[in-house]
């Protein structure tokens, strides 16, 4: 794809061990997008997702603490299956914020107990960088 190609990704990844908050995130980027929302538990699941279908997002969320693979650990598969999509990190680990995300090649970070405009915000950025690419 070329920087003159619009993108045709549409999808999001949304990935966190906590079901809960997995779906209430799900919920809120469907709602805000209209897009479609995958849901994966684990890095693992998400790594299985894109290994297929990669181009297909728009961008992933992902929590830090997860049992398995942790989600700095999914950001470096992400980066070797397809280094421009989209990553951001979700969570309530006190020791991240947006300067360490950012420092650690995620896109953002979204806080965890994260609001709707928080999460709009996220959104806006990826929605903002394929505008430009398509420009």
């Amino acid at each position: 794809m070329n920087s003159t190609t619009p993108s045709k990704a549409t999808k999001w990844l949304v990935v966190d061990n906590d079901e809960g908050l997995l779906w209430l995130l799900a919920h809120i980027v469907e709602s805000l997008t209209g897009s479609e929302v995958v849901c994966c538990t684990s890095g693992r699941e998400a790594i299985e997702v894109l290994r297929y279908s990669a181009r297909d997002f728009a961008g992933v969320i992902t929590d830090l603490d997860m049992p398995g693979m942790q989600g700095d650990q999914l950001l470096i598969r992400v980066r070797a299956l397809c280094p421009s999509l989209k990553v951001f990190l979700s969570s309530g680990n006190l020791d991240w914020n947006e300067n360490r995300a950012l420092a650690s090649g995620f896109e953002g970070f979204l806080p965890k107990p994260f609001t709707v405009v928080e999460v709009r915000e996220i959104l806006d950025r990826v929605h903002q960088a394929m505008s430009f690419c398509a420009a």
